[in-house]
């Protein structure tokens, strides 16, 4: 591991690594078991943000270094609802059902962060291309990342889609992501 001039004077241990990033091994383990919840990300982005500082990392660089943890430390401005006015003209209730998030958290959205997985929901639904769907989660700090595999199935889906429903695209996004064995796009369980 090459470490930055800054680091290589001082001669310091992988613990006090972790100490100047603001991370333990313990968060690691927590980050590998709930990588996709809101706390994760939000710690993860923390990370990224002290090992730019810690390494010096160029703007490229440390771009490319969330975007690789499906995160982007350059924010648009916007949120879901304005969002939503561009897009949909039908009832919060539909959309919660369709997009298969529960009307509780959908309207909580207004207060909190939505999770990366109910905006991919969202945006699937609503037949969204990848710029709109690029749009919508970089207003909340996400990106679609090359280094994940349910982004990477995500996106293949959104890149070919033959002008399929939202609720038939987003059900087979779903059954790939769970033979993967990873998270499925919404927030609800179905029955």
């Amino acid at each position: 591991m090459i470490l930055p001039v800054n680091i290589k004077k001082e001669l310091i241990n992988f613990s006090e690594i972790y100490k100047r990033l603001g991370c333990s091994k313990q968060n690691i383990s927590y980050w590998n078991a709930h990588f996709y919840s809101t706390q994760s990300q939000r710690s993860i982005r923390s990370v990224i943000e002290n090992a730019v500082v810690l390494f010096g990392l160029s703007p490229e660089d440390s771009e490319m270094l969330a975007n690789s943890a499906g995160l982007t430390l350059y924010p648009s401005c916007g949120n879901l609802y304005e969002f939503l006015e561009l897009h949909y003209n039908g009832k919060i209730k539909e959309l919660s059902e369709n997009a298969l998030i529960s009307e509780r958290m959908l309207r909580y959205y207004k207060k909190i962060t939505p999770t990366k997985q109910a905006l991919l929901a969202i945006a699937v639904y609503l037949n969204c291309g990848s710029s709109e769907t690029d749009a919508l989660l970089r207003s909340y700090g996400y990106c679609l990342s090359k280094s994940s595999a349910a982004d990477i199935a995500v996106m293949w889906f959104i890149d070919n889609n033959t002008n399929k429903n939202g609720n038939v695209l987003l059900t087979e996004i779903n059954i790939v992501l769970d033979n993967m064995g990873l998270p499925l796009l919404m927030t609800r369980q179905i029955c």
